[in-house]
């Protein structure tokens, strides 16, 4: 029995988008990188425009195309996968995960009535690579990688939000390998944990000055009372502003937190760079977009490209200019 990969099929739709990685860009492909603790899988993509093939690892889908490369990076361990083509259903395949290396599968060229791949060399997948695809483009996903972790770390990921920063936020940065969270959701999961420890510190700084001693100590200077908010040591301020804007942050009204932002600014204190990424979000969602997009800029211009926050800044950037 003779499975069809290329046959002229009638396309009942246009072709599954290829991501937006250039063209034979697939150096990460053949050398691990920066995968930690984490593994890959690189996988050839068969089939034709109007007949691609499905993929699934885990039973969770993870492509459909037709020309290209998968690349995924996923935690050690052995993985299902699953590729079927219209009525053909191959049977899966048990693919081993190694710590700090990558699964090349590659093509099975004695597959008839079997499955299309086995595992193979990394020059074995550049020779496969290259003679299956006129333009090896990476596959975009159709799930973020953390949608391939296992069931307890995906559920800190999943958890992680406003109410959990000391619990799934943290975990999930300090026990999931960095490669294995999607650049925007580490830079939400990172953004949260630094506002919730700007809280915590505004909030011990507002508990010292309202406290009795701090209130004996500070009750005259130069012989004035202060009885003032004006009054407080810049630093305090700050910490309050911070508070408040956190606050604000994570009620979903990041509107609201522009005037604090401005009071933050006029303050002779130093203040986290950070503060032009946030400062920007919340001029967005108040409509002043031309404000924002200064505010990215700045920030974009200071920041180190390796950092979470760069991508999703530029990310910003490009969606306000539209």
């Amino acid at each position: 029995m003779t499975f069809v990969l290329s046959g002229c099929v009638t396309s009942s739709g246009p072709p599954p988008p290829l991501s937006q990685t250039n063209s034979e860009d697939y150096t990460k492909v053949v050398t691990p990188g920066n995968l930690g603790e984490a593994g890959a899988i690189a996988i050839v993509v068969l089939g034709a425009e109007s007949y691609p093939l499905i993929y699934t690892l885990n039973d969770i889908p993870l492509a459909t195309h037709y020309q290209g490369y998968i690349w995924l990076p996923i935690m050690p361990g052995t993985h299902k996968f699953h590729a079927r083509q219209a009525a053909f259903n191959f049977p899966p395949m048990q693919i081993p995960v190694s710590k700090g290396k990558i699964t090349y599968l590659v093509i099975d060229n004695s597959w008839f009535g079997d499955t299309p791949y086995k595992i193979g060399t990394r020059q074995a997948f550049e020779s496969d690579l290259k003679e299956r695809s006129t333009e090896p483009f990476q596959v975009q996903l159709k799930n973020p990688v953390h949608a391939f972790l296992p069931g307890n770390l995906k559920k800190l990921i999943d958890t992680c939000g406003p109410t959990s920063i000391d619990t799934s936020c943290k975990r999930a940065i300090a026990e999931i390998p960095p490669v294995l969270i999607s650049a925007n959701r580490r830079a939400q999961i990172t953004a949260m944990i630094d506002m919730g420890g700007v809280q915590k510190t505004a909030s011990v700084a507002s508990k010292e000055v309202s406290s009795p001693l701090a209130q004996k100590e500070e009750t005259h200077v130069n012989g004035a009372r202060l009885n003032k908010t004006s009054d407080l040591p810049p630093s305090v301020l700050r910490d309050q502003f911070m508070l408040q804007i956190g606050e604000l942050f994570n009620t979903g009204k990041p509107a609201e937190a522009v005037p604090y932002f401005e009071r933050l600014n006029a303050l002779p204190v130093p203040i986290d760079g950070m503060t032009n990424y946030y400062w920007a979000q919340a001029l967005l969602a108040s409509g002043d977009k031309r404000g924002a997009y200064i505010k990215l800029v700045r920030f974009v211009k200071q920041i180190d490209p390796s950092s979470d926050y760069y991508k999703p800044a530029i990310k910003l950037l490009t969606k306000i200019k539209g």
